[in-house]
This record gives structure tokens, sequence and C-alpha cells, in this order.
């Protein structure tokens, strides 16, 4: 139960893992093309700029939109709260991501502005048109105008500076990924192939459409519950000797009774059957438990983590009812051998033990 309540709970979490991310592309994604380091899977992975500024020259590319990010590189002094940071260039959002602007507009803003989740505008009880003082990482504090408060923090986090302002007041000045457009008159085939040549100078980077990006974040995710999985396997083991432990306690202990049944007409292979199902009932009812409890556990989990992680409750149902099976065959299996010996009792010496 225990086991398995672990591993429900990691299921669940990596199927809402992936769930959020299938609802993020299809609500927040418009580009063609996501270019980023490695699988794209850590923000800290950076690149240089000059591989921004060569795809935007391409003419099978149409717009490009390159963003920066930094863990805790501002801090607010109204609340002292420290915060990831984004840049981007604030007008061309709107073309490559639909962020959920509940206020404001991204058309037009620039230098001097900045866009907030809406959790964050709360907090400080800001909105459009107000101003906002950061306090950067190397300790400048600057005064910013809220050009947009946006619901949807998934993609690029809660706070947003423009690309020019990231220049003057961080010192880390390489991108993190690159989102483009493929430019009317050309196919995806053209656009990728033209991507690809540029990309060549930059081994790290790769070239994905939004289906490949989607099956490379999955494909991590699965990864990581594959070992999780190994995991279940060891601890099933042990968890089946105990289940194995206990029958054979059992039978050991009803000695006498078993020895009454087989003389009143149950036949070995009664017997066993018998011996088997109690195997599988502890195993099933140890399973129900235990995923219930996973299940209720991911949940929670889920409700805590921060929604531009995990926005999405997703329960496996498939994984769950397979790994239920699982343990119910295991179960049987492990009864397997008290079983065999619960049949083999010799009947009077049964009978007559006390």
């Amino acid at each position: 139960m225990i086991s398995l309540a672990l591993v429900s709970m990691v299921s669940v979490l990596g199927q809402s893992f992936k769930q959020t991310l299938e609802d993020t592309l299809d609500r927040s994604v418009k580009s063609d093309w996501l270019i980023c380091p490695g699988n794209c899977g850590d923000p800290t992975a950076t690149f240089s700029p000059q591989a921004t500024l060569s795809i935007s020259e391409l003419d099978e590319v149409s717009s490009v939109l390159a963003f920066r990010y930094k863990f805790e590189g501002i801090r607010s002094p109204i609340d002292q709260d420290v915060d990831e940071v984004g840049g981007v260039d604030l007008d061309v959002v709107p073309l490559h991501f639909d962020l959920d602007v509940v206020e404001g507009s991204f058309a037009g803003a620039g230098a001097g502005d900045v866009a907030l989740h809406t959790d964050q505008a709360e907090d400080l009880s800001v909105g459009v048109g107000d101003p906002v003082e950061l306090e950067f990482s190397d300790g400048q504090i600057t005064t910013f105008e809220v050009a947009a408060v946006f619901g949807d923090n998934a993609v690029f986090g809660s706070w947003l500076i423009d690309t020019a302002d990231w220049d003057r007041y961080l010192i880390a000045q390489e991108d993190a990924f690159i989102s483009a457009l493929t430019a009317p008159g050309y196919t995806a085939e053209e656009a990728r192939e033209a991507l690809e040549r540029v990309t060549l100078a930059y081994p790290q980077l790769n070239v994905r459409d939004q289906v490949e990006f989607q099956e490379t974040q999955e494909s991590q995710i699965d990864t990581f519950l594959g070992v999780v999985n190994a995991f279940l396997a060891i601890s099933l083991i042990v968890a089946l000797m105990g289940v194995a432990n206990t029958l054979a306690l059992s039978v050991f202990e009803r000695t006498r009774e078993l020895g009454l049944l087989r003389a009143v007409g149950m036949s070995r292979h009664q017997a066993r059957r018998m011996i088997r199902w109690e195997g599988g009932i502890v195993a099933v009812f140890g399973g129900i438990m235990g995923i219930t409890v996973g299940v209720l556990f991911g949940w929670a989990t889920v409700e805590i983590i921060p929604d531009n992680f995990v926005s999405s409750f997703s329960i496996p149902w498939v994984t769950l009812w397979i790994y239920l099976v699982i343990v119910a065959v295991a179960g049987l299996l492990a009864a397997s051998i008290p079983a065999r010996r619960a049949s083999r009792l010799n009947v009077l010496e049964a009978i007559s033990y006390e």
C-alpha cells in the first residue's frame, strides 16, 4: 500500500505535468518553431544572442522572439519578495504567445515598461499605468510602468521586462529559447531547413515544432516515471515477501483447521486455490488503498505547486489499472508456495496438531 501510494502520487504528478504542457501549447503558444538548447527543460541553459540575430535575418522567418530568464533576478521593495524575471521584446509577444492579458496590452510596450501576473498585481495592488519599483540582483533599483497584467504565467513566469531594460540592468546577456514564425509564402519544410542551417553553428540548439516540443518534454517525464517504476518493482518484491511470509505463518497457525477442511472433503486443488485467493485479496486491497491515497496526495501536491509549473490535475487511469493488475497477479504468485504447503499437509497429522 505504501509503495503503491508513492508511485501513484508520482504518476499523477507526471500526468498532470503532461496535461499542463498540452493545455499550455494549445492555449498559449502561437509560434511555429521553438529553438532551445538540449531538451528545452532547463531555463538556465543559455546561448549567444547572435543565434537569434542570425535567425531573424532569414527570409523564411517572419518574426522572432528571444526569451531570457533569471531565477531570483528581482525583488520588490514593497513586499521584499524575491522572484524570477524574464526578458523579451514586449511588443512582439502577442504574435507568438497568448498570455491571457486581463488588463492593458503588450502592443506598444517597450523599455521602461513591465508586465506582471495577476497574483503579483494583486499582492502589490497595482494596475496598468501604475509605477512599480524593482530591485535587481546587482542592487540597482528602477521604477517601471505597468503595461499589462496577464493571467497565464506557464510560459514566461510572473514578471516580464523588455530586452532593452534587461541589457541595461542585468549582467546575463544570453538567450534561453527562441520562438519563430514561418514567413508567408514558405512551407514548414523550407523554414525548418533554413533554421537548421543557421543552428549548425550552435550545436546545443535544436529546432522543434509544437508537436516535437511536446513529445520531447513528455519523454523526459516518462524517463523519470520509468525510474520511479523501477523503485516500485523493488518495493513490490519486498512487499510480496511480506505477503508470502504472512500467508506461510497463517498456514502454520491454521494447520488443524486445514486438516479438518481436508477431512470433510476439501481437495488439494481447493486448498491451494483458497490460499492463493487470500494472497490476491490482500494484495488487491493494499493496491486499492495505495492508489486511493496516492491520488489524494497527488491532487494535494498539484494544488500546492505554483500554476506556472502545474496548472492542470489529471489522473492516469490506465496506468493505475495496470499497477493494480500487476499487484493482484503478484499477490497470487506470492501465495503459491504457502498454498502448495497447505495442499500437501498430512490430513491425520494436521487434525491431531496442537
